[in-house]
């Protein structure tokens, strides 16, 4: 499955050994060779071609990148919890005239 959204943090969070014990300073520099200097672009890469540019097992890298979204990314949010948790905030729109919206009650958006 393809990555969608990605964390600002996680898009910024540049390659480096510390990150994980597979990523050792000769794999970033493989990497960076390809333009892969990001945490969010070498997870957005497909498992073959990281077994590719880092001539390891598929294995291997499946594990990386498993380790690497559950320390890195955040949970995942069901779209419909988003919807229905937005319906429930209430939004006034002031309509700039103090009387009007005292007349009106205020106006309802959402």
């Amino acid at each position: 499955t393809k990555l969608i959204l990605l964390d600002s943090l996680l898009q910024e969070m540049k390659l480096q050994p510390s990150l994980h014990p597979t990523l050792t300073s000769k794999s970033i520099s493989l990497l960076r060779q390809f333009n892969v200097t990001t945490l969010a672009h070498l997870l957005t890469l497909q498992p073959e071609k990281l077994c590719s540019i880092l001539s390891l097992p598929f294995s291997t890298v499946t594990q990386l990148r498993m380790e690497l979204f559950r320390e890195h990314s955040s949970f995942p949010v069901v779209g419909l919890e988003l919807y229905q948790a937005g319906l429930e905030e209430e939004v006034q729109v002031h309509t700039g005239s103090q009387s009007l919206d005292q007349v009106l009650g205020g106006l309802q958006g959402g």
